[in-house]
């Protein structure tokens, strides 16, 4: 998640908080990440949270919201060599030779 942005204006006293429910070595836990009122001047949150396990949940855990999440979906994968990776360095080498 890299940002968290409240879209309407606040009723007075009313405070909207934002939560993710995500997985933990020891099970499901809910994390508040945001926090707006109507005292607060700026409207959007820039966050850095990387959430490596699924299922991640966010929510509204206070206030009448309308907000918006903005993020990136990752998906790691393990590189493993190719069995003619050699042959591939040579060609390259090859071609970088042909255009000198």
């Amino acid at each position: 998640m890299s940002s968290f942005l409240l879209v309407h204006k606040d009723v007075e006293g009313e405070v909207n908080g934002g939560q993710v429910e995500a997985m933990t070595w020891k099970g499901s836990v809910i994390i508040p990440v945001a926090t707006f009122s109507v005292a607060c001047t700026n409207n959007q949150m820039i966050l850095d949270l990387p959430f490596p396990d699924s299922p991640v949940i966010f929510s509204l855990g206070q206030g009448n919201g309308l907000v918006h999440i903005i993020g990136n979906h990752f998906i790691c994968t393990s590189m493993e060599p190719f069995d003619d990776m050699d042959e591939v360095i040579d060609e390259m080498d090859e071609d970088e030779q042909g255009e000198e």
